[in-house]
């Protein structure tokens, strides 16, 4: 028997550092939890867990480099991601749309443009395989 999973690891990510820096601005932050809206944990976590089940296991993490057009191309894919549960609590769509543009200023300082005028969004994930003998 095999289990295999794999999970976003957006604690260390940029945009996801610019979604909670933003919900935690004076503007936003009634309306969100003091602490971020996931519940992610590091690899030693899940290890553990495996640990339980079987000697056998792999771990690996990856980053996959998404070769956007723009700045506004991230907020647009993480926003069915990892923004969703913020924008979701916001009531109306000028609120969204406030929220998104925060969002997109702080990322523009975190991901450079580059020669070609596109923007290298790298995106990480966890990796684990599991193998239980009968």
């Amino acid at each position: 028997m095999v289990l295999a999973i794999q999970l976003p690891e957006v604690s260390s990510m940029a945009v996801q550092r610019a979604v909670e820096e933003t919900a935690m601005n004076v503007k936003w932050s009634h309306r969100f939890n003091k602490s971020s809206e996931f519940n992610y944990d590091k690899m030693d976590y899940y290890y553990s867990i495996c640990a339980e089940l079987s000697k056998e296991i792999n771990l690996w993490e990856t980053d996959y480099y998404h070769i956007m057009d723009n700045h506004q191309n991230i907020i647009d894919w993480y926003k069915s991601t990892g923004m969703k549960p913020y924008l979701e609590k916001l009531e109306c769509e000028e609120d969204r749309l406030s929220f998104e543009k925060e969002v997109l200023e702080r990322i523009t300082k975190s991901y450079r443009i580059q020669l070609d005028g596109r923007v290298l969004f790298p995106f990480k994930r966890l990796f684990f395989i599991v193998y239980k003998s009968n």
